[in-house]
């Protein structure tokens, strides 16, 4: 009679379907990586943009379309003159979005498609087209970091003191007609810095800009994030003090306003927390208490990007902690509990961008492997990730809670029978194979242990 090892076992009360490769590879992106994702969803497309050259082997130039299984081309995409082999430059695509039913795209670029343009093009879905004179700075092309919409209006931000001829202070909004400056927008840098605008959004009926840029050192001064008034960009209650701190991205979850950055209580005690807060539009509270790490709240490095799908808010940055538990790059809070996604990416890495296709989450960033698969590089896939939370943070009950008592199985090998210790009866166990596939669900009993005869 053979005898069995029982090492693919799983316990459905802890981590189901953790012996399966959960993060799957998207493509291979030459020569560098992307940076942004977008989830189309007129015409049920995921955008990519960045700083690649060739997805599996084919030119894209900074720039890509995946709907369903298959990459399509957007012209000459970003820098490229259509002539192969590729002589230009290789910059940055940040943005993109639909607008109007047509692409929108910013970054730092020269041209778009085989077409001079300042850091902002539109793709028409057959042909280019540069938008005025785009973006300038003192030193030349300026950069477009972030699109949004609201009110049936486009905005534009980034770090440039010109758009399309118009003097702005790295914000600027299109109603489809005209480009304008939005409420005046000041220049707060103190040193003649250009305002870094990450992320606009509506919020109560009032717009917020976070970035990177401050007024001064004082406590009234601005730093970070602002709002407008209705007469006056203003501090948002107590605000990011550090002037050396930063916001990179801001949604809306559950009725008030997240940030992320890289801002901590220890660079200043009137931080709301650790790169990671909300704001209900009157005061900030931080999400989420740490018991490891920074021994205070929230997440224990910067945060890049957010998005809200479901009831679920989910981060990505260069954290590799999350309420304390290990969260390597990506994270979801439900509103109580910071969790991960199974997430073993190479830890000296990060994820800059997520966004869902259909019930898949996408990730893109500069890691260069998954769980020590070299093919997952620079982007990866994980389906329905409802599947895959773990180091879920506990703050009130959670009927998932780890139970204080050894668990114990005998014995091991075996021939017919497996017992354990330790384990309620009637706990539902479930065994895999080596490949993931279920072989077995059963209600445990201590008594008459488990049959695995007809394994």
């Amino acid at each position: 009679m053979k005898n069995y090892f029982l090492v693919f076992m799983s316990l459905v009360l802890f981590a189901p379907n953790s012996f399966s490769q959960p993060w799957q590879k998207v493509a291979k992106f030459e020569t560098y990586r992307p940076h942004y994702l977008y989830n189309d969803t007129t015409d049920n497309s995921l955008y990519i943009t960045g700083r690649f050259v060739e997805i599996n082997n084919i030119p894209y130039f900074g720039v890509a379309k995946l709907q369903n299984d298959s990459f399509y081309q957007l012209g000459c995409g970003i820098d490229w003159n259509c002539i192969i082999p590729y002589t230009g430059n290789i910059v940055y695509g940040l943005s993109i979005i639909n607008f109007n039913n047509e692409i929108y795209l910013t970054g730092s670029f020269d041209k778009v498609g085989n077409l001079p343009a300042n850091s902002i093009g539109k793709w028409n879905g057959l042909n280019w087209s540069a938008i005025g004179q785009g973006l300038r700075n003192q030193i030349g092309n300026g950069s477009g970091y972030i699109f949004n919409q609201f009110d049936n209006e486009l905005y534009l931000g980034g770090s440039f003191d010109s758009a399309f001829g118009l003097q702005v202070n790295s914000l600027v909004k299109y109603d489809g007609q005209n480009w304008s400056d939005v409420f005046n927008f000041p220049e707060f840098s103190p040193v003649g810095n250009a305002n870094s605008v990450a992320q606009i959004i509506k919020y109560k009926n009032k717009i917020y800009v976070g970035g990177q840029f401050y007024s001064g050192f004082g406590v009234s001064d601005i730093n970070a994030i602002t709002v407008y008034d209705g007469t006056s960009w203003v501090k948002v209650g107590t605000g990011i003090p550090n002037p050396n701190d930063a916001i990179s991205d801001m949604v809306i979850y559950k009725n008030e306003l997240i940030v992320g950055g890289h801002f901590t209580k220890n660079t200043h005690p009137l931080n709301p927390g650790n790169n990671i807060a909300a704001w209900d539009g009157s005061n900030w509270h931080s999400l989420g208490d740490s018991v490891q790490g920074f021994g205070i709240n929230g997440i224990n490095s910067s945060v890049v990007r957010m998005i809200v799908h479901g009831d679920f808010l989910y981060a990505c940055g260069r954290f590799t902690e999350a309420g304390g538990e290990q969260a390597t790059h990506i994270a979801r809070w439900d509103g109580k509990n910071w969790c991960a996604l199974a997430t073993n990416f190479d830890q000296y890495s990060s994820v800059v961008s997520l966004a869902f296709y259909g019930d898949t989450l996408f990730a893109v960033g500069d890691f260069n492997q998954y769980n020590g698969d070299s093919t997952i590089r620079y982007a990866a896939k994980l389906a329905n990730p409802d599947s895959w939370v773990t180091n879920c943070t506990t703050v009130g009950f959670n009927e998932n809670q780890k139970f204080n008592t050894k668990i114990t199985m005998f014995p091991n090998p075996t021939e017919d029978r497996i017992y354990f210790n330790g384990l309620p009866k009637n706990c539902q166990i479930e065994i895999f194979n080596n490949l993931g596939q279920l072989q077995l669900s059963i209600s445990n009993n201590e008594i008459n242990g488990i049959d695995i005869s007809s394994l």
